[in-house]
């Protein structure tokens, strides 16, 4: 059976110290981060919104018209070309993974949830 050791006051502040000094190294290396996932984001933004535009029109055409598989059509297409866009260009610098949030994906984080990279600026 594996036991876990409590963090003594001692432990705890090596602890810190060790990271603070990680992190110090890194800080150069985050705002390059930052501008490289801001770039990505707004890359990402300008392929994936034609494809909502085209899922608004296949809905409105569906529901105009009464033709409800031509809406279908477009959501499919619209579907497919959205995961393309993200699973392509929506990635983290530094780890090269999807942002994630829970289940889904995170729009615009603050950090990365796998590697911790600092991914926007105002935080």
């Amino acid at each position: 059976m594996h036991r876990h050791r409590r963090l003594t006051t001692g432990s705890r502040r090596r602890l810190t110290a060790r990271l603070s000094k990680v992190v110090g190294r890194h800080n150069k290396m985050s705002a390059l981060e930052i501008a490289e996932f801001q770039r990505r984001r707004k890359s990402w933004l300008r392929c994936v919104m034609p494809f909502m535009a085209l899922f608004l029109l296949g809905a409105l055409l569906g529901i105009t018209t009464a033709r409800y598989e031509i809406g279908f059509y477009f959501a499919v297409i619209a579907f497919i070309g959205w995961s393309y866009f993200t699973w392509r260009l929506y990635r983290c610098p530094r780890c090269n993974t999807m942002p994630s949030a829970g289940e889904g994906i995170a729009i615009n984080p603050k950090f990365c949830a796998k590697c911790g990279a600092q991914l926007r600026a105002n935080v």
